[in-house]
């Protein structure tokens, strides 16, 4: 006795023969390789497509990964803390700002420690901060505002960035997506 096909919804029989059937289904194209008691073994077939080559475009950001190396540059000028920050011209670090469109593909990360003018600074492009004077709402996305402020607010002019989500009222998680010019 042969095991049955079990058909989906959106679920096509392409081929039926005595001991397999070839289905097609939005989520995966297979084939019967054997029935064995009540077992069907399916064996994924593969397409081949020939697309035609395209430009090769900017490398993208690297995935998610929580071991990200922070960068390390100097500051422009005394920096606060739990800000979002930019490099200048002289690739020194300044507060980012959502006013201005020639920023938005500029975000060096998040300082989390306050420093000094004309010092090394260290700057997080992804991780998890908290702070207790922090009082987001929970589970939201944040938006880079004006003067490296984080906001909840999406901004209506220069570019739109989603920069962290928050976790918890005092936790985000930080991590710089691409922008959108308004």
């Amino acid at each position: 006795m042969t095991s049955p096909i079990v058909v989906r919804p959106q679920t096509t029989i392409v081929q039926v023969s005595s001991n397999s059937a070839i289905v097609k289904s939005p989520i995966v194209e297979t084939q019967t390789i054997a029935a064995i008691d009540q077992t069907t073994v399916l064996k994924p077939i593969v397409e081949t497509q020939t697309v035609q080559a395209g430009i090769q475009g900017q490398a993208g950001r690297n995935g998610s990964d929580s071991t990200a190396t922070p960068i390390i540059y100097s500051t422009a000028t005394a920096l606060s803390a739990l800000r979002v920050l930019r490099l200048n011209e002289l690739e020194q670090l300044e507060y980012a700002s959502c006013d201005d469109p020639t920023e938005a593909f500029n975000i060096a990360g998040f300082l989390s420690i306050a420093v000094g003018s004309g010092v090394l600074a260290t700057v997080d492009q992804r991780g998890i901060f908290s702070d207790s004077s922090w009082s987001w709402t929970p589970k939201r996305p944040l938006y880079l505002g004006l003067n490296g402020f984080l906001t909840e607010t999406p901004p209506q002019s220069g570019f739109l960035i989603q920069l962290a989500t928050t976790i918890t009222a005092q936790k985000i998680t930080f991590e710089i997506q691409d922008a959108t010019l308004l």
